[in-house]
C-alpha cells in the first residue's frame, strides 16, 4: 500500500505545478513580470494593409480576360514579385507516382451464384 501512495507522488507533483502555472498565466494575463501588454502605448502597431485596385478585363470571347492592376502600389499590395525573366533548360520528364482506376460509375462487381466464368453479360449501361 505504502509503494502504490509513492508511485502516485509524481503524478501529483505534476498535477499541482500544472495548476499552479495555470493559475499564474491567468492571474497576468499570461504576462511574465515586466513584460508589456498590447495595450501599451509604446506597443508597435502592424500597419493598415491596403487593398489592391484590380480589375478584370474580356476581350471579347471566353478565354480572353486578364486582370489589370490600376498602378504599380496595387500589385505589390497584393503580394505579387516581379522578377527579369531568364533562360534555361527544361526537363524533359517527370517522375510522379499515380493509379490507373475504372470509372466507378462505369464498373459493376458481378458474383456468380456457382463457381465458374461469366462469358457475356446481357446489360447495357443504364440497365
Amino acid at each position: 500500500m505504502l509503494r502504490r501512495a509513492l508511485r502516485t507522488v509524481p503524478v501529483v507533483i505534476i498535477l499541482v505545478a500544472l495548476g499552479g502555472t495555470a493559475y499564474f498565466g491567468h492571474a497576468t494575463g499570461w504576462k511574465l513580470a515586466g513584460g508589456r501588454k498590447a495595450s501599451d502605448s509604446n506597443s508597435v502597431v502592424p500597419p493598415k494593409q491596403t487593398k489592391p485596385k484590380v480589375r478584370l478585363a474580356t476581350d471579347g470571347n471566353e478565354n480572353g480576360s486578364r486582370i489589370e492592376f490600376e498602378d504599380a502600389g496595387s500589385v505589390k499590395a497584393a503580394g505579387i514579385d516581379i522578377a527579369t525573366v531568364w533562360q534555361t533548360r527544361l526537363t524533359e520528364q517527370a517522375a510522379a507516382a499515380g493509379e490507373v482506376l475504372f470509372e466507378p460509375t462505369r464498373v459493376a462487381r458481378l458474383s456468380a451464384r456457382t463457381g465458374g466464368v461469366a462469358r457475356r453479360v446481357l446489360k447495357a449501361v443504364g440497365d
